[in-house]
């Protein structure tokens, strides 16, 4: 039966949508994140590809003196494996072990987009990056520089956008009166462990739909 709404639910996060392990797309979304992780980390390609390869250089010789390409060969990948193996759970229906869930989700998310995000600026010496040794080992050419730097800008904005919509919808479900109009799940369905379209009995409409179109999207 149709929603009042005339449309489905719509997740916020790509993590929303496939947070069932036994549906297909959270198969496939699983299956194919694990083959990239493998094949990203067995590839070593912070120390073998001379356009990533800072040589010696560190993060902070003291508080923190760990390689930038370790970093860069760690880190994002350690996050992806952390954000597939530990899926996340609708607010609809999480209890307090779910939250937990939820935390050591988010913590790999960010290990992997803000990971990445950092390494490469440190390479392209973007947003006042810039490092002495790094320059004797890194060569990028320049074509390769201008499509990197604009591609940077390109994921920094969607970043960005996705942190605001976000934000807006906690602090919009928290307001009072709270931002419309929001999901509407049935408690009792909710919390007998459903899934979430059983558990779903109204969908987001206004600016509360309009944000968590625009965070998917920019995610």
């Amino acid at each position: 039966e149709p929603y009042a709404s005339g449309h489905g639910y719509w997740p916020a996060t790509v993590s929303e949508m496939v947070y069932e392990w036994n549906s297909p797309e959270g198969r496939i979304f699983f299956g194919f994140c694990l083959i990239s992780a493998f094949l990203i980390f067995q590839s070593w390609y912070p120390y073998e590809l001379r356009n990533v390869f800072t040589g010696a250089e560190v993060i902070h010789r003291r508080c923190f003196p760990i390689y930038w390409i370790t970093f860069r060969q760690m880190v994002p990948v350690v996050g992806l494996l952390m954000l597939i193996s530990v899926s996340t759970v609708p607010a609809a229906l999480a209890s307090v072990s779910d939250e937990v869930a939820v935390v050591v989700h988010l913590v790999g998310a960010a290990m992997m987009f803000v990971g990445y995000i950092v390494a490469e600026l440190k390479c392209l010496q973007m947003c006042g990056m810039a490092g002495s040794v790094q320059a004797k080992y890194l060569d990028i050419e320049g074509p390769e520089r201008v499509v990197r730097e604009v591609l940077m800008v390109i994921v920094l904005i969607s970043y960005v956008i996705f942190c605001f919509c976000q934000v807006m919808l906690v602090v919009g479900a928290m307001a009072s009166p709270p931002l419309c109009c929001a999901d509407v799940f049935a408690a009792q369905r909710a919390k007998a462990g459903v899934n979430l379209a059983r558990a779903t009995v109204e969908t987001a409409t206004g600016m509360v739909l309009a944000l968590k179109v625009c965070s998917f999207l920019s995610e």
